[in-house]
């Protein structure tokens, strides 16, 4: 009888991977989702796409810059049901605040109202974001004077 179910477990994995798990990868117990585009060749100030972030633990990101950029990039995450807004001014209903970072280099915290400060060097770097709670989350580049920002997202739990 278990060779049975070893069997049918092997066939489901194999349907699975066949089918490209449908946007979702199985890694161990948890689930992690298709590497998401949230910028692409971003050349001013913007802000990228809000990731529905809220059945996910973490959000991880990689930040490619070209050109010397010189930007600043900060997280803006919100718990309100609609993504906000970070053109007009936060309020009750329009509510989020900039997020701390992780950067995955060294574990460093980056306090979320500071964000990563680019001056002119070029960077490429992973950083982390716990989206505990969290609803909304996006990338936002709040000054720019130079360069061209591209950012992925890949989110995920550890389950």
């Amino acid at each position: 009888m278990k060779s049975y179910k070893k069997i049918l477990l092997g066939i489901a994995a194999f349907l699975t991977a066949l089918a490209g798990g449908a946007g979702v990868a199985q890694l161990g117990g948890g689930t992690v989702t298709s590497v998401i585009t949230v910028m692409d060749a971003v050349s001013a100030t913007a802000t990228g796409k809000f990731i529905l972030s809220e059945n996910y633990r973490n959000i991880v990101y990689s930040i490619d810059t070209t050109g010397s950029a010189n930007a600043t990039i900060k997280f803006p995450g919100s718990i309100n049901t609609d993504s906000p807004s970070t053109t007009v001014a936060r309020s009750v209903t329009n509510q989020f605040e900039y997020l701390e970072i992780i950067d995955l280099e060294d574990g460093s915290a980056i306090d979320g109202d500071t964000g990563i400060v680019l001056s002119g060097t070029d960077d490429n770097r992973l950083i982390e974001v716990n989206t505990n709670l969290i609803r909304w989350i996006a990338p936002e580049i709040t000054t720019y004077n130079a360069g061209t920002v591209n950012i992925q997202a890949v989110a995920g739990d550890n389950r």
